[in-house]
């Protein structure tokens, strides 16, 4: 069931947490197919986590935004 307009349940930050490890877990494969020869200690890990963080707030903003009827902005 949605949440009402402007209100995140527990289960939206789960799903954020998952959106999140996961865009972390693409962007960490994004850097090493554009590296030649692997190198763990190479990773750039403050742009992983950015980019988790930035996926979680996108998804967390969505959720936020859309109405019970899974509407974005209450109309679209």
């Amino acid at each position: 069931m949605s949440n009402p307009f402007f209100h995140l349940g527990r289960r939206d930050f789960i799903n954020g947490a998952i959106v999140a490890i996961g865009g972390a877990m693409l962007a960490s494969a994004a850097q090493q197919l554009n590296v030649p020869g692997f190198d763990y200690a190479a990773f750039q890990w403050g742009e992983v986590v950015k980019v988790a963080v930035s996926a979680a707030m996108v998804y967390l903003s969505k959720n936020l935004l859309t109405a019970q009827n899974g509407k974005l902005g209450g109309v679209l």
